[in-house]
């Protein structure tokens, strides 16, 4: 599910930019939701629902609380979220910059369609490499990012996943099948775990120690295994400290 957020205080201009929106999201993906805000204190009401959010279209220019403050709010809750400035005049740029803004579209400017078609196509390609979702569980359906699942342990044709600040969740499916919903972070180093580089702390002889919600935990690196997870865990620190 791709997830925008549009909020401006102008119902006209609220409006066409859905329209736009949806017109263009549609092209990419039938899974979307495109919720609308009339001002920034709405936007930031929910804290939660705001860091679902893929794309933020945010009007520069509002009363109560402006573009801007809305946007520091936003980046609070996520560094992820794709946030792009509605304005009428483009000298905001650099103010943005503060919040790292990806985009301005720029209001009642002829190209102005055209450069919302661009932010979405943007926003939905960086998103399909940035986040990955897990949704279906037995104990229902949540939306866990991938990169906040710690290891995932298969037992009996179940998959259990260990989650970043949640309790532990079960789905029934093969590891096979969920290698292949996950990202490049996600190791296979034994038959029956798949871990995150992101958790790993160390690797001590043949063992992953992993950071499990505050627990040392260690994860067995099955044999024949060893030199590949290490080289991946080497390239994982290699990028992070570049």
């Amino acid at each position: 599910m791709f997830r925008i957020a549009i909020c401006d205080d102008n119902l006209v201009n609220l409006n066409d930019e859905k329209d736009l929106a949806i017109k263009y999201i549609s092209q990419y993906t039938d899974s979307y939701s495109c919720d609308t805000f009339l001002s920034g204190v709405e936007l930031v009401e929910d804290r939660e629902k705001l860091r679902s959010y893929d794309l933020i279209l945010l009007d520069w220019e509002m009363d109560d609380l402006n573009g801007l403050d809305t946007a520091k709010v936003i980046r609070e809750e996520s560094e992820k979220v794709i946030i792009a400035f509605v304005t009428q005049y483009a000298d905001f740029a650099p103010e943005g910059y503060k919040v790292d803004a990806d985009r301005y579209v720029i209001k009642n400017e002829p190209i102005f369609e055209q450069q919302v078609a661009e932010c979405i196509e943007y926003a939905y390609k960086k998103a399909l490499t940035a986040n990955k979702y897990i949704t279906d569980f037995s104990e229902g359906t949540f939306r866990i990012n991938v990169k906040d699942i710690i290891f995932i342990e298969s037992s009996n044709h179940y998959l259990y996943f260990h989650i970043k600040g949640k309790k532990i969740l079960k789905q029934r499916n093969s590891m096979d099948h969920i290698l292949t919903c996950l990202d490049d972070n996600m190791v296979h180093l034994h038959r029956n775990y798949v871990v995150n580089l992101r958790f790993v702390t160390k690797i001590l002889n043949q063992w992953a120690i992993v950071n499990d919600n505050g627990t040392n935990r260690t994860i067995p690196i099955r044999r024949g295994f060893e030199k590949d997870f290490r080289q991946r865990f080497y390239d994982y620190l290699g990028r992070i400290n570049d």
